[in-house]
């Protein structure tokens, strides 16, 4: 499995550890780009790659059934939100804050105050940028790094043992997203 694949499968697994709606954000991020859109080889590249997505979420679902792998996410989690709090001790409010966002634009949503929306949406990116970020580092550092591939390893063994072919789809969908993203860097091109 490429590291870029790793990272994202992995994120996707600590991710339950935050705010449901940071976790909302981030799958409704995985929408075609316009270059994609208007490629019918990357558009189905893409469509692929949602196929697979879909049922590694599932098998990884299961894999996390598993008490002790449960417990790991747990501490894992934990150990990354404290040292997330403890790197931006300012973090928690603006999850908070994001809270409050995300009833706003309920709200504004029932109104159909389209420009309220943007601009709430904007602050919202604004929040998630900058969890992301600080989620990047804490994850790079050394100590974390070890043992959130540890952790990574032993989902994808209990995966591996749910479904034999976890491997081959692991590694279809990191040459998929490094097609998609030669694509689109052609397309901006």
């Amino acid at each position: 499995m490429n590291r870029r694949s790793q990272r994202s499968l992995l994120l996707a697994l600590t991710i339950a550890a935050f705010p449901a709606g940071l976790a909302a954000q981030q799958r409704s991020a995985k929408a075609a780009p316009a270059p994609v859109a208007k490629d019918p080889q990357a558009q189905a590249w893409l469509s692929e790659l949602q196929v697979l997505n879909a049922k590694l979420e599932a098998l990884q679902a299961r894999a996390l059934q598993d008490p002790q792998l449960m417990a790991a996410q747990q501490a894992l989690g934990g150990s990354i939100k404290t040292e997330m709090n403890r790197i931006d001790p300012t973090l928690n409010q603006s999850l908070a804050r994001g809270k409050q966002l995300q009833t706003q634009a309920i709200a504004a949503q029932k109104k159909g105050d389209d420009a309220t929306l943007r601009q709430l949406a904007g602050e919202m990116q604004q929040i998630q940028q900058r969890f992301f970020s600080v989620q990047q580092k804490v994850v790079q550092e050394p100590t974390l790094a070890a043992q959130l591939k540890s952790f990574q390893d032993r989902v994808q063994k209990r995966m591996t043992a749910l479904d034999a072919t976890t491997p081959k789809m692991i590694a279809r969908f990191g040459e998929l997203q490094g097609k998609l993203a030669a694509a689109m860097k052609t397309a901006d091109n």
